[in-house]
């Protein structure tokens, strides 16, 4: 468990903290980020045993919880297997290098931010198995071969936009696979690309 109050970070042009284990949960109360890049593969935990709404009750013991200003990045060197990871009104950045990003926690919630952006060499998620999200804005790339996105999204969802800071255009992509992208409000859609695949919108 890494608990701290203005953010979890290394030095150096790599700001994230290097790791080399299997299972992380995080705590950063007030300030600044969350950045780990792990060696190898990674399971996040869940809100299991967490008696709670949507985010009020994490008690700091379970998933990668920033409740203070800043974002969350996760890099990891294989698959990247989410609980529950939360920055309510920021950025959650997730990086499965050599991988894949799975749900490991059933149809519980996996992402509550402002906005995600999920890369990955393998798959976003499974069909039968899709990564949850409660988020506003989504963008992410699945660059390997046969590497599909399945996104399950809790209410109204924004696929790609533009970054106010750059203007740097960001679009929900999957290189070689399908994309799939169920939502339980409206959805809007600003960049979608699959082109060896196909694309399922459901809202």
């Amino acid at each position: 468990m890494l608990s701290a109050n203005t953010g979890i970070s290394g030095t150096g042009s790599n700001n994230g903290i290097q790791t080399y284990v299997s299972n992380l949960s995080a705590k950063n109360k007030l300030s600044g980020d969350i950045s780990v890049d792990n060696t190898g593969g990674l399971t996040i935990a869940d809100l299991s045993g967490v008696s709670s709404g949507l985010n009020s009750g994490v008690s700091g013991t379970k998933g990668v919880n920033n409740s203070g200003s800043g974002d969350v990045y996760i890099t990891t060197h294989s698959d990247l297997t989410l609980g529950y990871i939360e920055a309510i009104g920021n950025f959650v950045g997730l990086n499965a290098v050599n991988g894949s990003i799975l749900n490991g926690s059933g149809s519980s919630l996996n992402i509550l931010a402002k906005i995600a952006e999920l890369k990955a060499l393998s798959n976003i998620g499974l069909a039968g198995a899709p990564i949850n999200t409660n988020v506003d804005i989504l963008a992410g790339f699945s660059s390997g071969t046969g590497g599909d996105i399945y996104i399950n999204e809790a209410d109204s969802i924004e696929l790609g936009g533009i970054d106010t800071t750059t203007g740097t255009g960001h679009s929900l992509a999957a290189n070689d696979g399908i994309i799939n992208v169920v939502s339980n409000g409206d959805m809007t859609v600003n960049s979608v690309i699959a082109p060896r695949g196909g694309v399922f919108l459901e809202s």
